[in-house]
């Protein structure tokens, strides 16, 4: 065995006041802030600009301080986003550019893939990655979508025993966004058995 680990799926069926119910006490005290200085921006095919997936790798290098991903990554994402297969959230605090988050989609859900925000807005904003799902969510039901996945969000076991605080941070923060839960086993070594032939 050499991992179970849970996965968020939220039904967009629900009302938006459901699936904020959903959300943790913590989470749904933040989505209710609001910063006159803090503003998102949705981005899709409709109003993509050419190479702006350029500004969110170089803003993820930024935050980094290395390269995450290959640049051939990011050109893929880039094509997505032209080809109705995703969108982006971009933050910006009294005009400056301080984080993005991408979301693929398709026919039927919406997946979280990856977001990067400037970490000194932190310390002074409580809720900039809460307002980005939020947005995310609220585009994904008006597109009638049926699902929105945040991916793996709690880890019950780990063999290899991942010591990177920042790895149970992210996992804390989308758990706490509640809906359905899926489990998965993952094992390492799958025994032979004879008896199976």
């Amino acid at each position: 065995l050499a991992e179970i680990y849970i996965e968020n799926r939220i039904d967009l069926k629900s009302s938006l006041d459901d699936i904020i119910k959903g959300f943790s006490k913590g989470h749904k005290s933040a989505v209710k802030i609001s910063y006159p200085e803090i503003s998102y921006e949705l981005i899709d095919y409709k109003n993509y600009k050419d190479k702006q997936i350029k500004e969110m790798q170089e803003l993820n290098f930024t935050v980094s301080q290395k390269k995450t991903r290959s640049d051939e990554t990011w050109l893929e994402m880039e094509k997505m986003l032209l080809e109705k297969k995703a969108f982006m959230i971009k933050v910006k605090n009294s005009n400056k550019l301080i984080g993005y988050s991408f979301f693929f989609h398709n026919f039927n859900s919406v997946y979280y893939f990856s977001s990067c925000v400037l970490r000194d807005n932190f310390k002074f904003y409580k809720n900039i990655g809460h307002a980005m799902i939020l947005d995310a969510i609220k585009y994904s039901q008006k597109s009638n979508f049926k699902y929105f996945l945040l991916g793996r969000s709690k880890t019950l076991f780990d063999l290899d025993k991942k010591n990177d605080p920042k790895f149970y941070n992210v996992e804390k923060f989308k758990y706490s966004f509640g809906g359905q839960k899926k489990y998965f086993i993952i094992f390492k070594d799958i025994p032979y058995f004879n008896w199976l032939l």
